[in-house]
């Protein structure tokens, strides 16, 4: 379970940064005469992504908490992670900056 979680880890800050990527190239756009459609598509379907992972991210770390592989999922490990710890706080901030993008 290990490396799955290493791989949404990865998976999650690749993301962040193609989000970081297009929302720098967006603001260039159009100085140097370029259309930003796929840009804003590009972006998009980072934040999505960048979201989904941010999820999966909380709940692998509550499961690693609970020595059990998908107990991270569960509803309240999960709420507790999310209110309780320095991660959880920090995964609420990433996760409603995303959901704003």
């Amino acid at each position: 379970m290990t490396a799955v979680f290493a791989l949404v880890r990865a998976l999650h800050f690749a993301s962040l940064m193609g989000v970081f990527g297009a929302s720098a190239l967006l603001s260039r756009a159009a100085a140097i005469g370029f259309e930003g459609a796929r840009l804003r598509r590009a972006m998009t379907v980072a934040a999505l992504l960048a979201w989904a992972s941010a999820v999966l991210s909380a709940g692998f770390t509550g499961g690693e908490m609970t020595d059990s592989a998908w107990g991270g999922f569960d509803p309240a490990v999960f709420a507790n992670v999310a209110t309780r710890t320095t991660y959880g706080e920090v995964f609420l901030v990433r996760f409603a900056l995303l959901a704003a993008l």
